[in-house]
């Protein structure tokens, strides 16, 4: 089985921007990455990683993080924020990507990341006091 999710950059235009896509074959934990055409000819492309991922139309891989790689997973939830997933969604994520897609959008940095190649939910606005007692209960649940 192969899980795929496509990668968005936030803060680049009023909406998410598609980037690239990945895909872990969840037999062999090997993850691939390729950047989007339209992406890369973009005047204001940037590699998400200039070492493992540098701008280029080649497709990368990794047999690393369970096939997710590093930049990737940076932006997804460290096992604090797991545990904030796992209380707020009633399907548990089954793999690192499906992770990555249950918090999309949560997190610090300008990924987020979708099923679907068109779109992708923004970033939510940054925790404010207000948001103490829905961390308390995600706390209180786990």
């Amino acid at each position: 089985m192969t899980s795929k999710a496509y990668v968005f950059i936030d803060g680049l235009e009023d909406k998410p921007i598609p980037c690239g896509v990945t895909l872990v074959d969840e037999d062999t934990k090997i993850g691939r990455f390729r950047y989007g055409k339209r992406y890369l000819n973009r005047p204001d492309a940037f590699p998400l990683d200039p070492i493992h991922l540098p701008l280029s139309d080649r497709e990368y891989s990794t047999p690393f993080n369970k096939g997710v790689f590093g930049t990737l997973s940076d932006a997804g939830a460290d096992s604090w924020g797991e545990k904030v997933i796992l209380s707020l969604h009633s399907t548990t994520p089954k793999n690192r990507l499906e992770f990555l897609l249950a918090g999309s959008g949560m997190g610090v940095g300008a990924l987020v990341f979708s099923l679907s190649s068109a779109s992708s939910k923004p970033k939510y606005s940054k925790n404010t006091l207000g948001d103490i007692p829905m961390l308390l209960w995600a706390i209180s649940r786990g």
